[in-house]
């Protein structure tokens, strides 16, 4: 008996040698497991924009008025903008009775803003070619926007830095909106999201809890989580809604602290296109 009992036992070495060998499997699998996972995120986060995007042409076409989504970083008062979370804000069209903007769009009613998964965010590659300032460009300044370039990618240049050290163009270039026209169509149009009070950047009257000035949404406790488009000089400013995008790896980028590495990792990425009639992300 006890012959049999040793037979089927495993001895001290022949454990190590099984043991060795699963180690070994899981260190190759790693990985695999991780570029899934990455696969996972990128392909959740598109399924989640594209339901957004729909939700947003709904909105346009059942209220006969301009609605999107914007995607924005929520403000971060505790550490640095490239950290801080970036979400979809379903707008509509105020105009000047809303917003005191002619181009002016304010946070839907009803519809909570929806955090990207941490893993991911959007960029949309373009950023303003002026100088910023602290008095805001108004609807009918004439725009002058470009696509992203190595050099406004380094965090060390004091010519891309808000006035709290932060990388403004990769705050500019994290904010755009995607819009549809009252006929469910994608559509270009210069916009500025602002609080649903109209209060610009020197009034701090308003309680709104989505769009906010940024005194108001960095005071403790904070009333709005977003920098309305007051703040040029924070990368936050009137601009043109989007028809493309791209979704990259924050994990990655953040480690990138090369300027001209971050721009070959963006440029590498797919360019995500919608399709202007029906508002679904082209596959």
């Amino acid at each position: 008996m006890n012959s049999a009992a040793k037979k089927k036992a495993f001895s001290l070495m022949e454990l190590l040698v099984v043991m060795g060998i699963i180690a070994i499997l899981v260190g190759l699998s790693m990985p695999a497991l991780n570029a899934l996972q990455k696969s996972y995120d990128s392909t959740g986060s598109e399924s989640m924009i594209e339901s957004a995007l729909s939700t947003a042409r709904t909105l346009a076409i059942s209220n006969k008025t301009y609605a999107g989504v914007r995607f924005q970083k929520a403000y971060n008062k505790n550490g640095s903008q490239i950290d801080a979370d970036q979400y979809m804000i379903f707008i509509v069209y105020g105009g000047h009775d809303i917003t005191t903007l002619d181009c002016g769009f304010y946070a839907a009613v009803g519809y909570k803003p929806i955090k990207l998964p941490s893993k991911v965010s959007v960029m949309d590659k373009i950023v303003r070619k002026y100088t910023p300032g602290s008095t805001p460009k108004k609807c009918d300044f004439t725009l002058v926007e470009g696509d992203l370039i190595a050099n406004e990618l380094d965090d060390s240049d004091s010519a891309n830095q808000d006035p709290e050290g932060n990388n403004m163009n990769i705050t500019d270039t994290s904010a755009f909106s995607i819009v549809f026209s009252p006929a469910g169509k994608l559509v270009i149009y210069k916009l500025r999201c602002r609080n649903k009070d109209g209060a610009s950047r020197n009034i701090n009257s308003s309680d709104d809890d989505v769009f906010n000035t940024k005194y108001n949404v960095s005071k403790d406790p904070p009333t709005g989580r977003f920098v309305q488009d007051d703040f040029d000089d924070f990368g936050i400013g009137v601009e043109n809604s989007r028809k493309s995008f791209v979704i990259y790896d924050r994990d990655k980028f953040k480690t990138m602290t090369d300027s001209l590495q971050r721009k070959k990792y963006l440029d590498s990425l797919k360019i995500i296109y919608i399709n202007p009639y029906t508002g679904e992300i082209i596959k």
